[in-house]
């Protein structure tokens, strides 16, 4: 499972985010890495899919995307999610393997890390 997280240049929710997401995978039981992502332009937010800073993208999906959100990169409108949401999200990723819901996110060829 690939865990991303996408951020603008000191976005101040993006520590919670992380605090957040570290306890629900510690919760069930998830030792891989957070990836994270500096979003610095419109250009690599809309490659990147970033609905706000900061998202959370879960294999390539962002599960707490609302429909028809644009991509962003500004701070996101809604609360960084609880740590019962998210281990809510990872449980059903890790428990299915299905894709999750949410936006899936197309990353185009020319991005870069």
């Amino acid at each position: 499972m690939e865990i991303v997280v996408l951020t603008v240049p000191d976005c101040p929710h993006a520590p919670l985010l992380e605090e957040h997401l570290s306890r629900a995978m510690a919760d069930v039981g998830l030792d891989g890495p957070i990836v994270r992502r500096t979003v610095n332009s419109a250009e690599d937010a809309r490659l990147r899919g970033m609905r706000g800073s900061p998202t959370l993208l879960v294999d390539g999906v962002d599960p707490f995307a609302v429909a028809g959100m644009p991509v962003s990169v500004s701070c996101r409108v809604q609360k960084v999610p609880s740590v019962a949401a998210l281990r809510q999200v990872l449980r059903r990723k890790s428990a299915s393997g299905d894709p999750i819901p949410g936006q899936q996110v197309t990353v185009h060829a020319s991005s870069t890390t």
